[in-house]
């Protein structure tokens, strides 16, 4: 079983100085939890900060963030796509990967880090 240092992935997080008016998955008892819940009005930042969050465990500790909804029409690549659009505009994923990588591409229903530059993909 994976065993996560959540203390290096919470540090890797607030490395990106997210708003202090949003979600933040940093709070969450990771020591004593397994599974969370989280429910509230929309637009509070849950599901671009636990994105973050997922992405900060994939670069320490090469974990793969997993995204469920209740039905297949939810991950419809015309919805799917727009689930990076926070991330992208605040440049974090440059941000998250220490600039190996700068922005994402959804592909055969799921994401790959990729360098774009003049508005191509190079690689």
């Amino acid at each position: 079983m994976l065993s996560l240092n959540f203390q290096k992935i919470i540090n890797r997080y607030k490395k990106l100085h997210c708003p202090e008016d949003v979600f933040d998955p940093c709070k969450l008892p990771f020591d004593r939890d397994k599974y969370f819940v989280l429910c509230s009005e929309r637009s509070v930042g849950k599901t671009t900060n636990v994105l973050l969050f997922g992405m900060c465990a994939h670069e320490e500790h090469g974990t793969q963030i997993q995204y469920i909804r209740q039905l297949d029409q939810m991950l419809e690549p015309k919805r799917a796509r727009q689930l990076f659009d926070t991330i992208l505009k605040y440049d974090y994923v440059k941000k998250v990967t220490r600039g190996r990588w700068n922005s994402v591409e959804y592909y055969a229903r799921g994401w790959t880090y990729t360098k774009v530059e003049d508005g191509k993909i190079v690689e």
